[in-house]
């Protein structure tokens, strides 16, 4: 959702500080931001020791194993002997190709949404807008699909996902301009990154 907030906040301004200044103000602006506020944050909140979260080492024993003999199995449910062989099965491969459909999706988007827009005689800005809208009602549906993850069968729930943006695209080509772009922020919006 952090990443999406980010798209409604600094695409909009982002845009007007380039409109108003130009694209070389515009960088040192978004260099200046990152400096100021990204590298605080970092300090603040990542952390990269184990022992900084709460957690163990990767292989050290935990406080309960250290305390009991119980087997306990060192592999999980999708261990296989060798990488070559989950080539061979069919989930690697839907899930591959699900990632690859979301990242073309959502890339080309992001890379395309405003130039297609100004190809559709509608200004940078109010493009700028609706990638905005879209990030902010994606900043809530990741949300919402992260909650609803944890109730319903999440292949179901990715399917529904790209329902959804299918739809989107569907609105984006063939609903005129200006229609088809607001129609695809609102629609879009609900799936953007709704399945990472």
């Amino acid at each position: 959702a952090g990443g999406s907030v980010g798209g409604l906040i600094f695409v909009p301004f982002l845009d007007y500080v380039e409109l108003e200044f130009g694209w070389r103000i515009a960088w040192i602006v978004t260099g200046s931001l990152a400096l100021v506020i990204g590298i605080p944050l970092i300090l603040l909140i990542v952390r990269s020791k184990p022992g900084d979260m709460g957690l163990k080492v990767d292989g050290g024993k935990s406080i309960v194993d250290q305390d009991s003999d119980a087997f306990q199995d060192p592999v999980g449910p999708k261990y296989v002997e060798r990488w070559t062989y989950a080539l061979r099965s069919r989930p690697i491969w839907q899930l591959s190709f699900g990632y690859f459909v979301c990242g073309i999706t959502t890339s080309s988007i992001a890379f395309h949404y405003v130039r297609w827009a100004q190809s559709e005689d509608i200004s940078r800005d109010t493009a700028a807008l609706a990638f905005g809208l879209l990030s902010g009602i994606n900043a809530c549906a990741v949300i919402v699909v992260g909650l609803l993850s944890d109730r319903l069968q999440r292949k179901n729930l990715l399917g529904a996902v790209y329902l959804v943006r299918g739809v989107a695209f569907l609105a984006l080509i063939f609903l005129p301009g200006s229609m088809g772009l607001w129609s695809f922020a609102l629609i879009g919006g609900m799936s953007w990154l709704a399945t990472v």
